[in-house]
């Protein structure tokens, strides 16, 4: 389809856009009309857009459905039930509503030259180069050395020297032993502790006897003590234990 010039010759029409007349004697070979030549009359651009309206087959189902409130009456006037009745009635309204609101759409016309058009189609100048300064070197500061001072030596603590022993007890010649066991009077032991042993140098079936504890005279220790027999392997009793 061929294009055609405006009625002030300055615009070319080549069936899509407006484009300016030196770049359409360029693009097309269309020859641009001379500056004194008389205007050709010619018909104005043609409209691509559609014009709004409504459909045949809307028109046709419109004509069917409406006739207008003889439809309604016709409806209203069988022996339908009141639920269907409404149902048609709502479907008219719906119908209607949506006819008139796509008639009501406005349309789009041809696209005319504008200013907007004229300052697209214009070369645009070079844009200037801009130069970016140097970049400058911020001086770091310098930080002034502090002197640190010098941790005096603490002297390490004087340890309170440890309480004397207590001198050692009395036990009257008995071994040394955690419970004060002695020689030298007191009552006598008939339950020792287990480690009794430890401390003291005990017959052989030391933990069968039934008395109290003595000394033999061989220098072992039964628990026979005050039974007749006791220590008669050990040269017999020396003396009691007490505590």
């Amino acid at each position: 389809m061929g294009g055609q010039w405006s009625d002030d010759r300055q615009w070319w029409w080549d069936g899509e856009k407006w484009i300016p007349a030196g770049q359409a004697s360029q693009a097309s070979g269309a020859e641009a009309p001379e500056a004194n030549a008389a205007p050709v009359p010619s018909q104005a651009p043609r409209s691509t857009a559609s014009k709004p309206g409504l459909p045949p087959w809307l028109l046709i189902v419109g004509f069917i459905l409406l006739l207008p409130v003889t439809g309604l009456v016709w409806v209203w006037r069988r022996t339908w039930t009141a639920k269907v009745k409404w149902a048609v009635t709502a479907g008219w309204v719906l119908f209607w509503t949506v006819a008139l609101a796509v008639s009501a759409a406005p349309g789009s016309s041809s696209p005319q030259p504008t200013a907007a058009t004229q300052a697209d189609s214009a070369p645009n100048p070079p844009a200037a180069q801009t130069v970016a300064p140097a970049p400058t070197t911020t001086p770091v500061p310098t930080t002034t050395p502090t002197s640190t001072p010098t941790a005096v030596p603490k002297p390490p603590p004087t340890m309170a020297p440890p309480p004397p022993a207590p001198p050692p007890k009395n036990l009257c010649g008995a071994p040394n032993n955690p419970w004060g066991y002695n020689f030298c009077g007191g009552a006598t032991i008939t339950s020792p502790p287990v480690d009794f042993c430890s401390y003291f140098s005990c017959i052989g079936n030391f933990w069968n006897g039934r008395g109290y504890v003595i000394e033999c005279n061989d220098g072992m220790y039964s628990k026979s003590g005050g039974i007749q027999g006791s220590c008669s392997y050990h040269h017999g009793d020396l003396r009691p234990l007490y505590q």
